[in-house]
């Protein structure tokens, strides 16, 4: 008894980690930054911020940073399969875009990557897009390549919790693919529309090059295998059009302009809205349209352009499959408790 005591109290004192705990919270992988700083509630982007001087080697020496956030870690929804029903899972959906200036430094990169982080780790997610604006300076590409991989690396921490797609930027998904980065696809712009089946051929090749050159097993895989192309429409003729494209239109559609915002300061009164009403309306007129090809998935409806907490009920009561936001959940003091109470509230409106 006393040589087994003595075992014991030797591997206590040798190896505390033996009995130590870890943090539920998942870690996210940033860039050497200062990371003191705190996002505030009342930031204003554009604001004039001295962007973050960028050295190509930090790019490449990422560390692993605890997240902030508290609270029991959910269980983690399940991984998407290759086809468009059981990688959206149940409506109502929730998409999330990324703030314009996300990419312009590292300080708004690494804010962008918290707000999602807490907005997503309860799986009330389902999309994420990252849409920046590009001025085509090398500093912003390093910081939105960083951004994406940040976010693949998140989504496989939660199992393909959420969809990831970059805006109008196919090259930097075929790179993202071809290096086996967890990227879905890409959201093309309605005057790009028509290019939507080229640009599917583009990137399914690219993930077969990956495939290839990188083989893994089913498990390790770190994309679902379907690629994710949409696109905007503010009419029911773009939608019939881009839907109806040969050999296949998008697989999720943006539509809008449904209430007043920031994103379209050039619309400044309700008569120069489409409205909550189109997406229902555009959902109702797809089931209908012929398809091409046939049996080839509806395109999933999304109302965006000003949805917040106290509207997003109103676009899916109206027939749309959910929502897209921007500043209600990136801005929010709390995402993770914007989200829950979005989904709750399109939840609701869909039960009735």
């Amino acid at each position: 008894i006393r040589l087994f005591a003595a075992a014991l109290f030797a591997i206590v004192i040798v190896s505390p980690s033996a009995i130590s705990f870890t943090h539920p919270s998942a870690s996210i992988f940033l860039p050497h930054t200062n990371t003191n700083h705190r996002r505030s509630s009342s930031r204003q982007h554009g604001d004039g911020r001295p962007a973050a001087s960028i050295d190509a080697d930090r790019f490449r020496d990422i560390t692993p940073i605890k997240s902030h956030h508290q609270g029991t870690e959910p269980s983690p929804p399940p991984l998407p399969m290759s086809s468009q029903d059981t990688s959206w899972g149940r409506p109502p959906y929730l998409a999330l875009l990324t703030e314009p200036d996300a990419c312009t430094s590292l300080q708004r990169v690494e804010e962008t990557i918290r707000a999602i982080e807490q907005a997503t780790m309860d799986g009330g997610v389902t999309l994420v897009v990252v849409r920046v604006v590009d001025d085509s300076s090398n500093e912003t590409s390093l910081n939105k390549w960083t951004l994406l991989k940040n976010l693949a690396d998140m989504k496989q921490r939660q199992r393909g919790g959420f969809l990831l797609i970059v805006n109008d930027d196919v090259d930097i998904v075929v790179r993202a693919l071809t290096q086996n980065i967890a990227v879905d696809g890409v959201h093309v712009k309605e005057h790009n529309a028509h290019l939507i089946p080229s640009i599917r051929q583009k990137l399914e090749h690219a993930t077969k090059t990956s495939s290839s050159s990188n083989p893994l097993n089913e498990n390790e895989q770190n994309h679902s295998g379907n690629i994710i192309i949409g696109t905007s429409c503010h009419s029911l003729q773009s939608a019939t059009t881009s839907y109806q494209l040969s050999p296949r239109g998008p697989d999720y559609l943006f539509v809008g302009t449904c209430y007043l915002t920031q994103s379209h300061p050039e619309k400044t009164s309700l008569d120069q809205l489409e409205g909550p009403s189109l997406p229902g309306i555009i959902k109702r007129a797809t089931k209908t349209m012929p398809q091409s090809p046939p049996l080839s998935p509806q395109p999933i409806i999304l109302a965006i352009g000003g949805i917040d907490e106290q509207n997003c009920h109103e676009p899916v009561s109206l027939g749309a499959d959910g929502v897209a936001t921007i500043r209600t959940v990136m801005q929010a003091s709390d995402p993770t408790q914007t989200v829950h109470r979005m989904k709750k509230a399109m939840q609701h409106n869909d039960a009735e």
